[in-house]
Parts: C-alpha cells; sequence; structure tokens
C-alpha cells in the first residue's frame, strides 16, 4: 500500500484571480488587508523574475500569525467503511524573505527560500505551471483543466471564489519516491486578509481500484 503522508512545497497558481467572501474574518494587531496581486500576473518568460514574484505572493499570502481550521475527510474505494473525520489547525510561526515556517496538527512545514526558488525554476523550465498546494505534498508541475467563479458556502462562511480543477504531479514520501498523478480541485478566495483555501478536493491513486478523496473544507480563519 502507498505511503499516504505527503510532504509538500506551497505554489501559488499563475494567473489567478481570487474570490471575494462574506466569512467571519477576524484581524487583530493591524495587520493590513490586501490582494496578492502576483496570482493575478501572468509569467514574465523569466524564471529568475517570475520565481522571485511567486515567493514574495506566498509569504504576503502567508502572514505571521494566519491561522486556519479545517473540516478533513478522508474516504477510499476500496474500504469505505474505513471513512474518517478530523479537524486540523493551521499557524503560520515565521515567513520573510527567507523563510516560512507553518505548524500544522500533527506536523511542520519549513519552506526556504532557496529551495523555493530552485524547484520553481526547474518546474517552469519544463514548461511546468507554479500551483497553490491544497494539502502536504512536493508538487512537480500541473495541468489545468478547468477555471470558473463560483460561490460556495462552508462553516467559515460564504464566499465568491475561483475554482481550479487540475492534474498535479507529486511525489509520495514513501521509499520508492514515486511520482504520482492527482486529481485536484480548489476553491480561493480573494478580498481577503490573504488569499486562502476554502476548499479543496483531492483524489489521490492508492492502488488498482482504489482511489482516496480527502475532502477539506474552511471551519475557522484568523489574524493574531
Amino acid at each position: 500500500m502507498r505511503n499516504n503522508q505527503w510532504i509538500f512545497f506551497s505554489f501559488l497558481l499563475v494567473a489567478v484571480s481570487g474570490c471575494g467572501g462574506d466569512g467571519s474574518f477576524s484581524s487583530t494587531g493591524g495587520v493590513k488587508t490586501q490582494e496578492s496581486g502576483i496570482s493575478a500576473t501572468k509569467p514574465s518568460g523569466n524564471p529568475s523574475v517570475d520565481c522571485e514574484n511567486f515567493w514574495k505572493s506566498e509569504v504576503g499570502s502567508n502572514p505571521k500569525g494566519m491561522v486556519k481550521r479545517y473540516e478533513n475527510s478522508i474516504t477510499q474505494t476500496a474500504n469505505p467503511s474505513a471513512a474518517r473525520r478530523f479537524e486540523e489547525m493551521e499557524q503560520v510561526i515565521e515567513s520573510n524573505d527567507d523563510l516560512i515556517l507553518i505548524y500544522k496538527t500533527n506536523r511542520t512545514i519549513r519552506v526556504f527560500y532557496n529551495d523555493y526558488i530552485e524547484s520553481c525554476k526547474s518546474i517552469l523550465s519544463r514548461g511546468g505551471t507554479i500551483v497553490p498546494i491544497i494539502n502536504v505534498g512536493q508538487g512537480s508541475g500541473a495541468t489545468i483543466l478547468e477555471r470558473r467563479d463560483e460561490r460556495i458556502s462552508v462553516k467559515a462562511g460564504s464566499y465568491d471564489c475561483e475554482y481550479i480543477k487540475s492534474k498535479v504531479n507529486v511525489i509520495s514520501s514513501g521509499n520508492s519516491m514515486e511520482s504520482i498523478e492527482v486529481l485536484s480541485e480548489q476553491w480561493v478566495s480573494k478580498n481577503t486578509p490573504s488569499k486562502v483555501v476554502i476548499k479543496s478536493i483531492m483524489l489521490t491513486p492508492m492502488g488498482p481500484g482504489n482511489v482516496q478523496t480527502l475532502v477539506r473544507e474552511l471551519v475557522e480563519f484568523s489574524l493574531r
């Protein structure tokens, strides 16, 4: 059975426009509300410039003190009785020119500037697209299948979002380090203090006749 744990770089989608919501967002400490403009900017064709801009956008979209809480559900077609639900917290501990450090319920994600830039350039040089990663995994490029504006409601509120459907190649953290094609669906916010994935669905092949479905929905969001 494939190892279903992932370690993941978080890249913003090239040319995503965000979406606006009326959910209950709270902000303290003088954090400035902003839109992340780079996600609406097409790449220049210069990987060095583009990746630098993507990094700056990623830092801006993950401000220090941001806290999100998601309700997750996992099901597998080969074993429906193994379905489970759980909540997961995410808190940005540090976000600066050199490092993004995010604490999750059961793990810590560290994204270093140099690693990010190197991976970004590698993806762009192969003609790949930088996408926002919806869970934890190491992205190696994506193909966008569909994009549209859509309003959705979750426990955190109702939001006008851009829906993005894509195929993403990820590398499993098992011993084989195999590349797996994952189907990703995301609803990404706009006009909120920071771009936020409001809802996501991730379909991962787990073996012959078995697909794992991970659904994440935003329950709470705050900036501290």
